[in-house]
């Protein structure tokens, strides 16, 4: 008990680690980005050429009021923008010629990005590494022993980054390299829903996404920062390739961010991951991501509202709905023959509450329980008991998402798995309205 309930709370601060740096490093990328675009909008046939979130010459901000603006950086032709504070204003500079003396940061989020990256991967570990049987692995989908599972994430992992990368770095164009990684990562998501439970796929989808944008950080944001900085400083050319590479790089972690808290906050929503289209599911949400913030990354350049990208965003989501509403399970359409005619008139009608209820106890109770009985768990998931007919009743809803329109519960791994039948007088109870008798 005292293990589980440890392990649990592990859980718990891995878990909230986790979104305050993710809040961190997402909030300052793209504050960030749209500071250094706003900046060269203003004089964007001058610095056309040069960009990128911090990577590219330095920013800096300071505190003044009027009274104490110098008038020289005018002279200098830095780029500015100011913005009211409570009893002053913040200047917002871009220069590409830094001061003597000034020792500008190295990456403003690279340890938010690390952060994430590592309580992310630990929180894999704690959860769906350790309860693989009840997270990760779906015996329908493949039967995998808990190595095996544990073994192809972390090659998805690997061959996620090195498939990215390699497409990053070919001599096509840009916008044909975008549209080869989208491929490659709809060709990811497919994979992963063939080989690990719905909720499993999902998150290590995420988790392929988020390595991506911070080995994007590691391997080529700071240490260009680094080139870049020891070149102003001895007075060396810029390496203009390495800094397209850091603006490309950029961009991406950019327009992976939406999508990737998609990922990891549907696995809260079983008519996401659990959908029998759940792959297109995570395609869409890639669309849906990318085309937001593709809005805002035109607007702060200066190129004008890109309206289109919200209807496309709105299609994607539509296009959700709608899949999850086609894939929803019908325990109805498989169920046996009857075998009589008392048989086929139980089929059409409600089945009685005691029937719905033993099934529950049977098959939920294990886990949904003020004392569970599945090993590891110290506590009901998300506090969810279904030990009482009021607990039952007031979890209808739930109990038809996860049981009934999906097969999210029982956990894939359950020693006794809900039936077809089972699903069916459950189908059969809901649709006559869940009544108490």
């Amino acid at each position: 008990m005292i293990v589980s309930i440890l392990q649990d709370w592990t859980e718990f601060f891995l878990r909230w680690l986790h979104v305050i740096a993710a809040a961190f490093w997402v909030g300052l990328a793209l504050g960030f980005l749209r500071l250094n675009l706003t900046l060269k909008s203003r004089n964007l046939h001058a610095e056309e050429a040069r960009s990128a979130v911090s990577k590219h010459g330095h920013m800096q901000v300071s505190f003044e009021t009027p009274a104490t603006r110098a008038p020289q950086d005018e002279a200098r032709g830095r780029e500015d923008i100011w913005r009211a504070a409570d009893d002053g204003f913040f200047r917002i500079a871009r220069d590409l010629h830094m001061p003597a003396g000034a020792e500008p940061q190295i990456g403003w989020f690279r340890w938010e990005a690390y952060v994430v990256w590592l309580s992310g991967f630990a929180l894999m570990v704690a959860l769906y590494f350790v309860k693989a049987d009840l997270y990760l692995i779906d015996p329908a989908v493949l039967a995998l022993k808990t190595w095996q599972a544990i073994g192809l994430a972390i090659l998805a992992l690997i061959v996620g980054w090195l498939g990215y990368d390699y497409l990053a770095k070919t001599s096509w164009n840009e916008s044909a390299r975008r549209a080869a990684i989208f491929v490659f990562l709809v060709a990811c998501a497919f994979a992963l829903t063939h080989a690990f439970s719905g909720r499993g796929a999902f998150l290590v989808f995420g988790a392929i996404i988020g390595t991506n944008m911070a080995a994007n950080v590691a391997h080529y944001l700071v240490p260009n920062q680094r080139r870049m900085l020891e070149a102003v400083r001895t007075g060396v050319a810029l390496d203009e390739a390495r800094l397209a590479v850091s603006r490309q790089r950029a961009l991406h972690n950019n327009y992976f961010a939406l999508p990737v808290l998609f990922l990891m906050l549907a696995n809260h929503y079983p008519l996401a991951f659990a959908s029998r289209f759940n792959w297109l599911i995570a395609a869409l949400a890639l669309i849906a991501g990318a085309a937001i913030r593709h809005f805002y990354i035109a607007r702060h350049r200066g190129s004008g509202d890109l309206w289109w990208t919200w209807a496309l965003a709105a299609a994607a989501g539509v296009a959700m709905v709608a899949l999850s509403i086609l894939g929803v399970e019908t325990p109805r359409s498989r169920a046996a023959a009857p075998a009589s005619a008392m048989d086929a008139i139980a089929s059409v009608v409600a089945p009685r509450f005691a029937d719905v209820e033993e099934i529950v106890a049977d098959r939920c109770a294990v886990c949904h329980a003020s004392a569970p009985s599945w090993p590891g768990l110290a506590a009901a998931p998300k506090g969810v008991m279904l030990e009482t007919p009021a607990q039952i009743l007031a979890h209808a809803h739930a109990i038809a998402a996860q049981a009934v329109w999906t097969r999210a519960m029982p956990p894939p791994g359950a020693e006794i798995p809900l039936g077809d039948d089972e699903r069916r007088t459950l189908a059969l109870w809901l649709a006559a309205g869940a009544p108490a008798r």
